[in-house]
């Protein structure tokens, strides 16, 4: 084996090692920053002497910054980096660029939950939740079982269009029933998703799936790279791609339902996140997901945060995500369309 080769190739695990790392930092940032932004001013200086011990906060100012900021935050981060890790995980199965974690209803089937919840339930917080999930993972479910009669991921990705169609139908009838003063205003802002209704309950459940899915989605990274070959080339290395593609899905759907039913529906981070992340660190999802993932929760909580500091009240953070991601995908595009799939 040449000298050389091994050299660089050890050269370029660190420069990638590197530039994770630095993310991780700049996510470290993000975070802190993001405690003292917002119109109800908390100085950087009080806080840390509080927390030392040498001075004191009101309860007002230890409410904002404990039970207001720091669970919207942990939602910022876990959301922004179950979507990004969910977006480069399906990507590598369905070896397609343009596959989101929405893409097989999830997104629909969620959004029909919360409009069933919030017409027919009196949009109980506890319902919106519970049914949005519910209908997430059943969205999904649907569209999985209906693929099982042939055509691989092709027929999954198709049935989850039909599916996500179908939930987008019966939407729109919720919308045309929902009550204009009250129902419909409330499932409007729902699916154009937010943070601003996050408390220490909403992460109960989503904290813990949201990082043990993720978790085991790491550990399938270099087998998402061996699902970049053919069935039958993969199936000669050992891996059983029936089996790893059902469980990278799942754990896929599975966080992005997680979240996706305390936010609504946040768009473009499982989408562009991945490209920038492939971009960056090349193809191997081994660091590509950890670092997409560390990106997509920087992108998720720098966007709130701009909210906050410009102080134009509870505008969904969808729309700022959408509004940033969608031109940058855009030039992604421009940029690199000759560089293809890797």
């Amino acid at each position: 084996m040449d000298i050389n080769c091994v050299k660089d190739s050890k050269t370029i695990v660190k420069y990638k090692m590197k530039i994770i790392i630095f993310s991780f930092i700049f996510l470290c940032a993000a975070i802190i920053i993001s405690f003292f932004t917002g119109s109800f001013g908390i100085t950087f200086k009080k806080t840390m002497l509080w927390l030392a011990g040498m001075g004191d906060m009101s309860s007002g100012e230890k409410f904002i910054l404990l039970e207001v900021r720091l669970p919207r935050i942990i939602m910022a981060v876990i959301t922004g980096a179950a979507l990004a890790g969910s977006g480069v995980s399906m990507q590598a199965v369905f070896k397609n660029p343009l596959v989101s974690p929405f893409i097989l209803g999830i997104s629909s089937g969620a959004s029909l939950g919360a409009a069933l919840a919030i017409v027919y339930f009196n949009s109980s917080a506890l319902m919106i939740e519970a049914l949005s999930f519910t209908f997430a993972i059943g969205a999904f479910m649907a569209a999985y079982f209906l693929s099982r009669s042939g055509g691989g991921t092709t027929l999954l990705l198709l049935f989850g269009i039909a599916v996500s169609s179908l939930c987008q139908s019966l939407i729109g009838l919720m919308q045309y029933f929902a009550d204009t003063d009250h129902q419909l205003p409330a499932l409007t802002f729902w699916m154009l998703g937010g943070l601003d209704s996050i408390s220490f309950s909403s992460l109960t459940y989503a904290l813990p799936v949201c990082v043990i899915s993720l978790a085991i989605l790491y550990t399938q990274s270099y087998k998402m790279n061996i699902l970049t070959l053919s069935d039958a080339e993969a199936a000669s290395l050992g891996v059983d791609t029936a089996r790893i593609k059902f469980v990278i899905i799942f754990l896929s759907a599975l966080v992005t339902a997680a979240c996706t039913s305390k936010t609504g529906v946040i768009g473009w981070i499982g989408l562009t996140i991945p490209h920038i992340s492939r971009i960056i660190l090349g193809p191997d999802n081994r660091f590509v997901f950890i670092f997409a993932a560390s990106a997509g929760a920087i992108f998720l909580l720098v966007s709130d945060s701009l909210i906050r500091f410009i102080n134009i009240g509870e505008l969904p953070v969808g729309i700022i995500t959408s509004a940033i991601g969608a031109p940058f995908f855009a030039f992604i595009l421009l940029k690199y369309k000759n560089s293809g799939w890797k």
